[in-house]
């Protein structure tokens, strides 16, 4: 039975179907994209999508595969959002490294964000920019978050991808070292 099946199943066993699903998941991209490996070709500590595209390439799999793996490998304070027609339909964060993202999956992209309207052709970049972290974050991981930035990939059916890097402060407001949430291996 395939995942378009689960509609025909109950609650109980769609989850622990999805759950089944996503540690294959895992499973396959350790096997295919092994932290280790991903960390030694990862061509600059400063995250981008063409980064992404070129290492889905290089490793031959898919831009979402690679997408979930380098957010978990890499060093930075990195996270992808895949949006469809204005709704968000995944995020990728490491819960370690990333903050908090409000917008849920399901909802709209935050208007202040450029995936809110884009105008890019399909397989186009847009510039890496700066916006206001209070369109992603909660109020407490604002004040962590010294500067976020965004890059969208726009893609064929009104999917686009979202990246989202978070230089996040290693002191708290009293200007004490920050805790290990955010601390990065």
């Amino acid at each position: 039975m395939l995942l378009d099946d689960l509609h025909m199943l109950d609650a109980k066993e769609q989850n622990r179907r999805r759950r089944i699903e996503a540690e294959a998941n895992r499973f396959a991209a350790a096997l295919l994209m092994p932290v280790p490996r991903l960390r030694s070709v990862l061509a600059s500590r400063r995250p981008s999508l063409t980064e992404i595209v070129r290492l889905a390439d290089e490793f031959d799999v898919s831009k979402e595969a690679m997408a979930r793996s380098y957010v978990e490998a890499h060093r930075e304070a990195v996270a992808v959002i895949l949006c469809r027609l204005g709704r968000i339909v995944r995020i990728y964060r490491n819960e370690r490294h990333f903050p908090w993202i409000v917008p849920s999956v399901g909802g709209p992209i935050p208007p202040g964000s450029i995936g809110h309207s884009f105008g890019l052709e399909p397989g186009k970049f847009s510039e890496i920019e700066e916006c206001d972290a209070d369109t992603w974050l909660s109020e407490c991981d604002v004040r962590r978050v010294e500067i976020l930035t965004e890059q969208l990939l726009a893609q064929r059916g009104g999917f686009a991808m979202l990246l989202l890097h978070a230089e996040v402060s290693d002191k708290d407001e009293d200007g004490d070292e920050r805790g290990a949430l955010y601390a990065l291996p």
